[in-house]
């Protein structure tokens, strides 16, 4: 089968490796526009899914003119955004309560400075914090404020959708 022809009437098995080659650059793209700091994820997604629709439209009327299977090319990857989109939301959460668990372990490491030292450290760079980790699994990383005045700290990381989670009053926080 030359390549021409298969590119305009794909079998089965071609399709296949072609959702298989698009699938990670689809899902990075999810990941990628989850951290969008203008519109929310979901408005370019959407934005995304229009376009690939009127491209499905314009490919059928050429599949209806020419007896062609090229639709199947904008079809499948709406098929794939959809998928991935039902995965997404609780992989997401499943990301946050992960960052929570870590910036917990964080704050017990603070915890026990106070407790040995009586005072919380000015920084989380002195030896007793050297083997902590502190990128999140969200790949940003954690940030510590030491308010001296108030005898305070302030524990966050940069979340989804232009959000921060802070740890203070002994519980985690989202906001813009």
């Amino acid at each position: 089968m030359s390549a021409l022809k298969l590119l305009v009437n794909p079998t089965d098995k071609f399709l296949i490796i072609y959702v298989a080659l698009i699938l990670p650059f689809i899902w990075k793209l999810i990941f990628i526009t989850s951290f969008a700091w203008i519109p929310p994820a979901e408005i370019l997604i959407l934005f995304g899914l229009l376009v690939f629709c009127m491209l499905f439209c314009v490919a059928t009327l050429i599949d209806i003119k020419y007896t062609t299977r090229i639709k199947k090319y904008f079809s499948l990857p709406c098929y794939v955004v959809v998928a991935l989109l039902f995965v997404w939301y609780p992989y997401k959460s499943y990301l946050l309560k992960k960052c929570e668990q870590e910036g917990n372990q964080i704050i017990n490491r603070i915890e026990l400075y106070k407790a040995k030292y009586k005072q919380y450290p000015p920084d989380l760079n002195a030896g007793f914090f050297k083997d902590l980790d502190l990128e999140t699994p969200i790949h940003t990383n954690f940030e510590y404020d030491y308010i001296e005045r108030n005898e305070k700290y302030n524990l966050r990381f940069y979340a989804f959708n232009s959000m921060t989670g802070s740890f203070y009053e002994g519980r985690w926080h989202y906001n813009d």
